[in-house]
């Protein structure tokens, strides 16, 4: 971990400095108190080879109660600790999901759900894990100082002897320990593999069973557990290195001290109760030093869990402190100038494209699959920024407000509308804030959805999968054109709604469409002729950009690019294929 990534933790820490403050100065009192304690257990001692009841009496008092006062030590050093490390994690987690929450949806495409989700869910908990045993670092560190300073004034020869080997024995651990950080940051990254593997079968279940891809999959998953388990294997082979050194660590001082402080009690060079306290201290020194050494070698494993939550920490959020959009209803709801967009900023997906939306109405957009049609709704949402030219909103330039507000004017739907794994009034009650039941089961009768809920067991309590798991596509879809009711924004963005149904669904929310969008400035991204013959303006876009606009009939007079589509697609089947 370099300076900069410690100085980073260190400052995230600030506001749990004082719990931080009083769990380290508890901490070091129990360190103090055990210490304590050995100096009248060497009293006790001493009193009764010298038979002096007396000082005998006092010293055993002395230490019955220091020991009922680290009791009381050790209680609150553990309850501060725990309280310090479930705070931090409940924070940073809160702080991750909500930062992940606020990220532009061109930066969460560079991640993986599986990778993103490992960060917070892994690797969160390894810093704790550190950040405890930091805590816990410091107190043992505090023991050995003080157990070693009285040590010291014991007898001075004894600890020389006893503790000359332990510098070395800490030097063979620290070099052994090294690759541990290797591959612990290597098994984080395969174990990102895992749960991305994991979200495509779970996600693609329909796909992976239809083109029976399990093999294929079970392949993946097997190659990353061998990745895996050979890194867990060797980390333990390398951990199992460690053993002898503890062993070093722990027996060779009680072998050295009890023969030669024996040799040096006969000789009077200190006292039997010195002796007595002495194997005691030596193990408030060897085994917090024991702790050090893991804790150093847990902490090597924890840099890449750092790195990997700074990383998402760093990353840009949406700008928000620009000022709000302020609606002009003078200008064109939507309008496109001279926009340039591509996705890596190489390869353009359009260039110079400029159209307008006027208020009230219905604009398609034609073309071949892959021309951009889906990313000029997108490109209006603020989920990606063009690389040159303006979207204004109502006389705004998109880049110069709080896309948040732009958003409040918009509502969105594709052919696939995400449902989350909630009640279905939930699900529909998102589209607004503060809503009564009543305004759902508007919205729900508006979508003709009303029906088919009042059915389910549990009505509009009715719990459902995710993703909208346990309904059909046309269901799935009418629960979300409810929430795009209630939301009863101006500007409608329809992107193939109607491309994942049958017939019959599709007939029903085309028709609800057309009803709930009056007045309302609509751009669909074009797939069936239900949805495009009655467009006040249709814009026919090929690999250049724009090719064409006008009405149906402009546009099948002018014999051009639309005509051709319609004649190959829209007029051999009646509206059933899509261009």
């Amino acid at each position: 971990m370099n300076k900069s990534d410690i100085r980073r933790l260190v400052l995230s820490l600030k506001p749990y400095y004082l719990i931080i403050f009083v769990c380290s100065l508890i901490l070091l009192c129990d360190a103090a108190i055990k210490v304590r304690i050995q100096y009248g257990i060497q009293k006790v001692m001493d009193s009764v080879v010298n038979k002096n009841s007396s000082v005998f009496i006092k010293y055993l008092w002395l230490s019955i109660g220091l020991t009922a006062l680290g009791m009381v030590t050790a209680y609150f050093s553990k309850y501060f600790s725990e309280k310090f490390c479930n705070l931090f994690n409940y924070n940073t987690r809160n702080k991750l999901i909500s930062h992940v929450q606020e990220l532009p949806v061109y930066v969460l495409k560079k991640y993986s759900s599986g990778d993103l989700i490992s960060r917070i869910n892994n690797d969160l908990p390894i810093l704790v894990q550190f950040l405890n045993g930091s805590l816990q670092c410091v107190a043992n560190l505090v023991l050995i100082i003080l157990a070693s300073a009285y040590m010291i004034y014991i007898s001075p020869k004894l600890f020389l002897v006893t503790f000359i080997l332990m510098p070395l024995s800490t030097l063979i651990y620290d070099k052994i320990n090294r690759p541990v950080q290797e591959y612990s940051s290597k098994l984080m990254k395969d174990s990102s593999k895992v749960n991305d593997i994991l979200q495509d079968v779970l996600s693609g279940m329909y796909v992976l069973k239809a083109f029976k891809l399990e093999k294929i999959f079970y392949k993946k998953f097997e190659d990353i557990s061998k990745g895996i388990k050979f890194k867990n294997l060797k980390i333990d082979k390398l951990n199992a290195y460690l053993t002898p050194i503890f062993l070093i660590v722990k027996l060779a001082p009680q072998l050295i001290y009890i023969t030669y402080g024996g040799y040096l009690a006969i000789h009077k060079e200190m006292s039997i109760g010195g002796l007595f306290a002495f194997s005691t201290l030596v193990f408030y020194v060897a085994g917090p030093v024991e702790i050090i050494l893991n804790f150093i070698g847990s902490a090597r494993g924890s840099i890449p869990a750092v790195k990997r939550i700074f990383e998402i920490i760093d990353l840009k959020l949406e700008e928000n402190n620009k000022k709000d959009l302020k609606v002009n209803y003078e200008s064109d709801p939507i309008e496109f100038e001279n926009a340039t967009f591509s996705y890596d900023g190489k390869n353009k997906v359009f260039q110079n494209i400029s159209f307008k939306a006027s208020k009230a109405s219905y604009t398609a957009l034609v073309g071949s699959s892959g021309i951009g049609k889906s990313t000029i709704l997108k490109l209006i949402c603020g989920f990606y920024n063009l690389d040159d030219g303006k979207i204004k909103v109502f006389g705004n330039d998109i880049a110069d407000v709080n896309i948040k507000s732009v958003r409040k004017l918009v509502t969105y739907m594709s052919q696939e509308s995400y449902l989350y794994p909630i009640t279905i009034s939930e699900n529909i009650a998102m589209g607004k804030e503060n809503v009564s039941m009543e305004e759902i089961i508007k919205a729900a009768k508006l979508a003709n959805a009303h029906e088919f809920i009042e059915k389910l067991p549990s009505g509009y309590d009715t719990l459902i999968g995710e993703g909208g798991g346990g309904l059909s596509g046309g269901q799935c879809q009418r629960i979300a054109l409810a929430r795009m009711i209630l939301k009863d924004a101006e500007i409608v963005l329809l992107d193939e709604p109607t491309a994942a149904l049958d017939a019959k669904a599709e007939a029903i929310l085309s028709e609800t469409l057309e009803k709930i969008t009056k007045n309302k400035t609509v751009i669909v991204v074009a797939h069936k002729l239900a949805t495009i013959k009655n467009a006040s303006n249709i814009i026919v876009f090929d690999k250049n950009g724009i090719i064409e606009m006008g009405t149906h009939k402009k546009l099948m007079e002018k014999k051009g690019a639309y005509r051709r589509l319609y004649e190959n697609s829209f007029g051999a089947n009646k509206g059933g294929l899509a261009i």
